[in-house]
Protein backbone atom coordinates (compact mmCIF):
# COMPACT_ATOMS: atom_id res chain seq x y z
CA UNK A 1 0.00 0.00 0.00
CA UNK A 2 1.47 3.31 -1.09
CA UNK A 3 -0.15 6.58 -0.04
CA UNK A 4 0.85 10.21 -0.27
CA UNK A 5 1.42 11.99 3.09
CA UNK A 6 -1.96 13.68 2.76
CA UNK A 7 -3.71 10.38 2.05
CA UNK A 8 -1.88 8.72 4.95
CA UNK A 9 -3.13 11.43 7.30
CA UNK A 10 -6.66 11.02 5.97
CA UNK A 11 -6.45 7.23 6.33
CA UNK A 12 -5.15 7.42 9.91
CA UNK A 13 -7.82 9.96 10.84
CA UNK A 14 -10.50 7.66 9.47
CA UNK A 15 -9.56 4.87 11.88
CA UNK A 16 -8.48 7.03 14.82
CA UNK A 17 -11.74 8.46 16.16
CA UNK A 18 -12.26 8.86 19.90
CA UNK A 19 -15.08 11.40 20.00
CA UNK A 20 -18.51 10.77 21.49
CA UNK A 21 -21.29 12.48 19.57
CA UNK A 22 -24.79 13.35 20.81
CA UNK A 23 -27.62 13.63 18.32
CA UNK A 24 -30.74 15.61 19.29
CA UNK A 25 -33.69 14.70 17.01
CA UNK A 26 -35.73 17.68 18.26
CA UNK A 27 -33.19 20.16 16.89
CA UNK A 28 -31.59 17.84 14.31
CA UNK A 29 -28.14 18.69 15.67
CA UNK A 30 -25.01 16.72 16.53
CA UNK A 31 -22.67 17.81 19.31
CA UNK A 32 -19.34 16.34 20.37
CA UNK A 33 -19.79 15.75 24.11
CA UNK A 34 -16.78 13.66 25.14
CA UNK A 35 -13.97 11.35 24.15
CA UNK A 36 -13.36 7.65 24.60
CA UNK A 37 -10.24 6.47 26.49
CA UNK A 38 -9.03 5.08 23.15
CA UNK A 39 -10.25 4.92 19.57
CA UNK A 40 -12.45 1.89 19.04
CA UNK A 41 -14.24 0.27 16.12
CA UNK A 42 -16.43 -2.83 15.73
CA UNK A 43 -17.87 -2.41 19.23
CA UNK A 44 -21.28 -3.17 20.71
CA UNK A 45 -23.04 -1.10 23.37
CA UNK A 46 -26.01 -1.02 25.75
CA UNK A 47 -27.83 1.60 27.81
CA UNK A 48 -28.78 0.76 31.43
CA UNK A 49 -30.93 3.83 32.14
CA UNK A 50 -28.07 5.95 33.45
CA UNK A 51 -24.92 5.04 31.56
CA UNK A 52 -23.79 3.54 28.29
CA UNK A 53 -21.42 0.56 28.25
CA UNK A 54 -19.23 -0.11 25.23
CA UNK A 55 -17.77 -3.59 24.80
CA UNK A 56 -14.37 -4.56 23.36
CA UNK A 57 -13.58 -3.71 19.72
CA UNK A 58 -10.50 -2.81 17.72
CA UNK A 59 -8.16 -0.03 18.88
CA UNK A 60 -6.53 0.97 15.60
CA UNK A 61 -5.04 -2.48 14.84
CA UNK A 62 -5.00 -3.74 18.45
CA UNK A 63 -7.85 -5.98 19.59
CA UNK A 64 -9.27 -5.20 23.04
CA UNK A 65 -11.43 -6.70 25.79
CA UNK A 66 -12.28 -3.48 27.62
CA UNK A 67 -15.66 -2.38 28.96
CA UNK A 68 -15.98 1.41 28.77
CA UNK A 69 -18.66 3.28 30.73
CA UNK A 70 -19.90 6.60 29.35
CA UNK A 71 -21.84 8.83 31.78
CA UNK A 72 -23.89 11.54 29.98
CA UNK A 73 -24.39 13.39 33.27
CA UNK A 74 -20.67 14.23 33.34
CA UNK A 75 -19.79 13.49 29.69
CA UNK A 76 -16.96 11.24 30.85
CA UNK A 77 -15.86 7.81 29.62
CA UNK A 78 -13.59 5.39 31.43
CA UNK A 79 -12.58 1.74 31.35
CA UNK A 80 -14.37 -0.01 34.22
CA UNK A 81 -13.86 -3.72 33.55
CA UNK A 82 -12.70 -6.29 31.02
CA UNK A 83 -14.31 -9.17 29.17
CA UNK A 84 -12.59 -12.57 29.54
CA UNK A 85 -11.40 -12.51 25.92
CA UNK A 86 -10.35 -9.92 23.39
CA UNK A 87 -13.06 -9.63 20.75
CA UNK A 88 -14.70 -7.43 18.19
CA UNK A 89 -17.88 -7.57 16.06
CA UNK A 90 -19.99 -8.66 19.04
CA UNK A 91 -23.65 -7.80 19.63
CA UNK A 92 -25.12 -6.92 23.02
CA UNK A 93 -28.40 -6.32 24.87
CA UNK A 94 -29.52 -4.97 28.24
CA UNK A 95 -32.22 -6.96 30.08
CA UNK A 96 -32.85 -4.54 32.93
CA UNK A 97 -30.21 -5.98 35.24
CA UNK A 98 -27.29 -7.17 33.14
CA UNK A 99 -25.66 -6.65 29.78
CA UNK A 100 -25.17 -9.74 27.62
CA UNK A 101 -22.46 -9.81 24.97
CA UNK A 102 -22.85 -12.37 22.19
CA UNK A 103 -20.03 -14.11 20.34
CA UNK A 104 -17.44 -12.00 18.56
CA UNK A 105 -14.27 -12.36 16.57
CA UNK A 106 -11.04 -12.75 18.54
CA UNK A 107 -8.48 -11.98 15.86
CA UNK A 108 -8.69 -11.43 12.12
CA UNK A 109 -8.71 -14.84 10.45
CA UNK A 110 -9.37 -16.71 13.69
CA UNK A 111 -12.55 -18.65 14.59
CA UNK A 112 -15.34 -16.68 16.24
CA UNK A 113 -16.46 -17.06 19.84
CA UNK A 114 -19.54 -19.13 20.64
CA UNK A 115 -20.03 -17.90 24.19
CA UNK A 116 -22.24 -15.35 25.93
CA UNK A 117 -20.69 -13.03 28.52
CA UNK A 118 -22.75 -11.38 31.26
CA UNK A 119 -21.76 -8.00 32.71
CA UNK A 120 -23.36 -6.62 35.89
CA UNK A 121 -22.70 -2.89 36.39
CA UNK A 122 -23.81 -2.93 40.04
CA UNK A 123 -21.09 -5.38 41.05
CA UNK A 124 -18.90 -4.46 38.08
CA UNK A 125 -18.40 -8.16 37.45
CA UNK A 126 -18.22 -10.31 34.34
CA UNK A 127 -19.18 -13.98 34.04
CA UNK A 128 -19.68 -16.39 31.17
CA UNK A 129 -23.13 -17.92 30.72
CA UNK A 130 -23.58 -21.68 30.66
CA UNK A 131 -25.52 -21.43 27.40
CA UNK A 132 -23.46 -21.16 24.22
CA UNK A 133 -24.02 -21.20 20.47
CA UNK A 134 -23.22 -24.47 18.69
CA UNK A 135 -20.67 -22.58 16.59
CA UNK A 136 -18.73 -19.33 16.79
CA UNK A 137 -20.68 -16.28 15.70
CA UNK A 138 -19.72 -12.67 14.92
CA UNK A 139 -21.22 -9.69 13.09
CA UNK A 140 -24.71 -10.45 14.41
CA UNK A 141 -27.41 -8.02 15.54
CA UNK A 142 -29.39 -8.37 18.76
CA UNK A 143 -32.39 -6.89 20.58
CA UNK A 144 -34.13 -7.45 23.92
CA UNK A 145 -37.90 -7.84 23.72
CA UNK A 146 -38.62 -7.29 27.40
CA UNK A 147 -38.58 -11.02 28.15
CA UNK A 148 -35.80 -12.47 26.00
CA UNK A 149 -32.89 -11.53 23.75
CA UNK A 150 -32.93 -12.34 20.05
CA UNK A 151 -29.72 -12.67 18.07
CA UNK A 152 -30.01 -12.35 14.28
CA UNK A 153 -27.75 -13.65 11.53
CA UNK A 154 -24.03 -13.04 11.62
CA UNK A 155 -21.07 -14.90 10.20
CA UNK A 156 -19.25 -18.06 11.23
CA UNK A 157 -16.13 -19.81 9.97
CA UNK A 158 -17.79 -23.11 10.90
CA UNK A 159 -21.35 -22.54 9.67
CA UNK A 160 -20.75 -19.85 7.03
CA UNK A 161 -23.10 -16.88 6.50
CA UNK A 162 -25.99 -17.16 8.93
CA UNK A 163 -29.74 -16.69 8.56
CA UNK A 164 -30.65 -18.08 12.00
CA UNK A 165 -32.57 -16.32 14.75
CA UNK A 166 -31.56 -17.38 18.26
CA UNK A 167 -33.71 -16.72 21.33
CA UNK A 168 -31.81 -16.32 24.59
CA UNK A 169 -33.75 -16.37 27.87
CA UNK A 170 -31.52 -14.21 30.07
CA UNK A 171 -33.22 -15.32 33.30
CA UNK A 172 -33.09 -19.05 32.61
CA UNK A 173 -29.76 -18.88 30.72
CA UNK A 174 -31.35 -20.89 27.91
CA UNK A 175 -30.57 -20.57 24.21
CA UNK A 176 -32.97 -21.94 21.58
CA UNK A 177 -33.09 -21.79 17.80
CA UNK A 178 -36.20 -20.11 16.41
CA UNK A 179 -38.21 -21.79 13.64
CA UNK A 180 -38.15 -18.58 11.58
CA UNK A 181 -35.08 -17.63 9.55
CA UNK A 182 -33.99 -14.44 7.84
CA UNK A 183 -34.93 -14.18 4.13
CA UNK A 184 -31.21 -14.48 3.37
CA UNK A 185 -27.96 -14.72 5.36
CA UNK A 186 -27.00 -11.34 6.79
CA UNK A 187 -24.05 -9.89 8.71
CA UNK A 188 -22.67 -6.46 9.64
CA UNK A 189 -26.11 -4.95 10.27
CA UNK A 190 -28.17 -3.51 13.12
CA UNK A 191 -31.52 -4.18 14.77
CA UNK A 192 -34.01 -2.30 16.98
CA UNK A 193 -37.06 -3.23 19.07
CA UNK A 194 -40.14 -0.96 18.93
CA UNK A 195 -42.08 -2.63 21.74
CA UNK A 196 -43.81 -5.13 19.45
CA UNK A 197 -41.45 -6.11 16.65
CA UNK A 198 -37.78 -6.22 15.80
CA UNK A 199 -36.61 -4.38 12.70
CA UNK A 200 -33.37 -5.31 10.96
Amino acid sequence: LRLSPGRIQQFVHAIDVTEIDRYDPATDTITVVGVMPKDLGYTSAVWDGNNAYVFAGVNNIVFTNTIVRFSPSTNTAQVVASLPDISYATSAVWDGNNAFVFGGQQLAGHPQLAKIDRYNPTSNSVSTASAAFPFGIADSAAIFSGSAAYVFGGSSFTAGPLDEIWKYDTSADQLTLSAATLPSPNAHFSAIWDGHNAYL
